[in-house]
């Protein structure tokens, strides 16, 4: 071998040797590179505040996530690598997680989720994600990378702003209604109003009698008020008024203007930017002159009433002694007179006359307060809430009217008229006790056991037994009453008002005694006084009066009668009354109801009872359909109407009878039976 040759070959391989140890560092230096720059990237991926991960492309599972989506989710990285999304959230939105990942790895391209709701470990966020898939060389997924941007605080603050927003508009729309409906009121106001400032200079008037007063605005607005507006009355002006108001202290008074009477209000208005008064008057002419006629018409009426009252009592009370003699000794002839003589007929007459005659003084002791006149079932309670209006009017302006009544409470026997007469008479008395002061007056209705003691303790002790009582009670917080007073409140003509007669109490006295009631009174000089009065009440199972009473027993009545009213309590009423004395009712709730029903059973229908008034047709046309189909059909007519106006239009025609509205009954007991005469006996 040429030594030459070796040595060549060693050189060859050295400088080889020598080229391959630079392309080592050259590649160490690519890789070192490389990896720099791989840490490079994961820091930032660790660092960028949105949840970026990665899932394998093959079981979605997760192989890469950074510290934003561990703190957003709230589980540990470690815990998160290597499994899916099924591990951590519900079913249903795991499984459209998994639905997207593979939507975007079979479309290879990227998909975007404006808004997803997710479950983490410390509630439900939204996030705004996408979704890429990553590629091999060969073009083949192999990852799947997300990027989640956390957008729950800008999502309820959009939710918020659009809230405010509605919540602006909303605000503004019923701002721009009420202005509307203010500025219509306002132009319509059948009166005047008008605002100050604090200086009461006038700076706006309104209101439909402005140009009648001589208040416009384009004349007035800038000017006193005083200067406008007339004085009140003797020893007040418009400015101290106004004034008052100003200070917070509303004020009422009444001016006039020519010959009209208004009624004015002023009140304290204040403002972000100042503070005036405001002023409403309206017209009261009319009101004023329709109070002043009803308070004369009722002063009138009530001495007419009192006066006649007393009168009736009196000559009552002087007729009963006489027809106690004249009734006692016919009574007695009678029984010494052997049947068959010929003075007991003339001695009979004398009796029934004299029955007549104290028929007639039970008459005239009911309207003196002194009797009972119309016996019925009566409802406390229900009168009090009828008498609501009345008592509104009855009382000052700066009384309060306060009710406590019981409900389903028991009747008591009464006469209605009576009843709502004394609680006129309390209810003016506790208005008067009030005087100018404000109070309450207060209207109560109660049940209650009395025994011995108790009714002892009340005025009209009579013996009355204990058992169940109804009271009514007034009371208000007045002036009282001293206990003199209380000793004679009761006696006639005793009063301690300046124009008072001191019968009011009296009558109500007589009305309580007739009832067999009687009163309580709880009184106390400056602090109020309450007056109570007890009625015996009907008591449980027992039949009530003014229905059937002891005549319905007296005979039954044979037949079938077709009640017919549009009104389902007369219906009800009708049927029960005619039910108990025998009769079989059938009924109808129109007159177009009756025809159908009276063509099926007219053969078996004696008798009708036919309201007038009724929809569909009228009484008149229902008579003439029910004659075409049962020419002998007996018809009452029954209505609110008085007698000759209901009928006039059935004259000729064969109605049977008439029945007026409201009826009793034994009126209707009466009038059927006398319809079937010895028939239906």
């Amino acid at each position: 071998m040429d030594p030459t040759s070796g040595e060549d070959e060693v050189a060859r391989l050295r400088s080889r040797l020598k080229a391959v140890e630079q392309e080592n560092a050259s590649l160490r230096a690519t890789i070192e590179r490389g990896r720099d720059h791989e840490r490079f990237l994961d820091s930032i991926v660790e660092y960028i505040p949105d949840m970026i991960f990665v899932k394998d492309a093959e079981e979605l599972r997760f192989v890469l996530f950074n510290a934003a989506g561990e703190g957003l989710l709230g589980y540990k990285r470690a815990d998160l690598i290597g499994r899916s999304d099924r591990d951590f959230f519900p079913t249903a939105e795991a499984e459209f997680f998994l639905a997207k990942d593979r939507e975007v790895l079979a479309g290879g391209g990227v998909v975007v989720i404006p808004e997803e709701p997710i479950h983490t470990a410390s509630g439900v966020r939204y996030l705004h994600t996408k979704k890429i898939p990553i590629f091999d060389d060969e073009g083949k997924p192999i990852y799947l990378l997300g990027i989640s941007e956390d957008i729950t605080e800008r999502k309820e603050n959009q939710e918020r702003l659009a809230h405010a927003h509605a919540e602006i508009l909303r605000v503004g729309e019923d701002l721009r209604i009420s202005e509307a409906r203010l500025r219509v009121l306002l132009e319509h106001f059948p009166g005047v109003m008008w605002t100050t400032d604090a200086n009461l200079l006038l700076t706006s008037t309104a209101g439909a009698l402005v140009t009648a007063l001589g208040l416009g605005a384009e004349r007035v607005v800038g000017e006193p008020v005083d200067a406008w507006l007339k004085p009140a009355g003797p020893g007040q002006d418009v400015l101290s008024l106004h004034q008052s108001a100003l200070a917070g202290e509303p004020q009422t008074y009444e001016f006039r203007s020519d010959d009209r009477t208004f009624e004015a209000r002023l009140e304290r208005i204040e403002s972000l930017a100042a503070s005036g008064v405001i002023g409403v008057a309206i017209d009261v002419t009319e009101r004023r002159r329709v109070e002043a006629e009803r308070l004369r018409s009722r002063l009138e009426r009530g001495q007419k009433l009192e006066v006649l009252g007393l009168l009736a009592g009196g000559i009552a009370h002087d007729f009963n002694n006489l027809l106690t003699v004249i009734l006692g000794n016919a009574s007695l002839a009678l029984l010494r007179l052997p049947v068959g003589d010929g003075a007991r007929v003339a001695i009979e007459r004398v009796e029934r006359s004299a029955q007549t005659a104290a028929d007639l003084t039970r008459q005239l002791l009911a309207y003196s307060g002194k009797g009972r006149f119309v016996i019925e079932a009566v409802d406390l309670s229900q009168i009090m809430e009828d008498m609501g209006m009345l008592f509104k009017v009855s009382v000052s302006k700066k009384a309060t009217l306060k009710y406590d009544l019981q409900r389903d409470l028991p009747s008591c026997e009464a006469d209605g008229s009576q009843i709502r007469q004394i609680l006129i008479n309390l209810i003016t008395n506790a208005s008067d006790a009030l005087g100018d002061a404000p109070g309450t007056i207060t209207l109560a209705t109660g049940a209650v056991n009395a025994d011995r003691n108790y009714l002892s303790r009340a005025w009209l002790d009579e013996d009355l037994p204990p058992g169940p009582y109804v009271w009514l009670e007034v009371s208000d917080t007045g002036c009282g009453m001293a206990v003199q007073t209380q000793n004679h409140m009761f006696d006639p003509f005793y009063t301690t008002k300046p124009r008072g007669h001191g019968l009011g109490l009296s009558a109500a006295l007589g009305i309580v005694r007739g009832h067999r009631g009687a009163i309580r009174v709880y009184s106390e000089l400056g602090h109020g006084t309450t007056i109570k009065i007890l009625f015996p009440a009907i008591p449980d199972g027992r039949e009530r009066p003014g229905l059937l009473g002891g005549r319905v027993g007296d005979r039954r009545a044979i037949g079938v009668v077709l009640v017919v009213d549009d009104e389902e309590e007369i219906r009800s009423f009708a049927v029960d009354v005619l039910q108990d004395i025998g009769f079989t009712v059938l009924t109808a709730i129109d007159g177009a109801d009756a025809v159908d029903v009276f063509r099926v059973r007219h053969a078996e229908i004696q008798a009708v009872l036919l309201d007038m008034t009724m929809p569909r047709l009228n009484g008149e046309e229902t008579f003439r359909e029910l004659r075409r189909i049962k020419p002998e059909i007996r018809v009452m007519l029954s209505s609110g109407y008085n007698e000759q106006d209901a009928t006039s239009r059935f004259a000729g025609r064969g109605l049977a009878g008439f029945l007026q509205k409201p009826y009793t009954a034994m009126q209707l007991i009466d009038r059927m039976r006398g319809l079937f005469g010895s028939e239906g006996a």
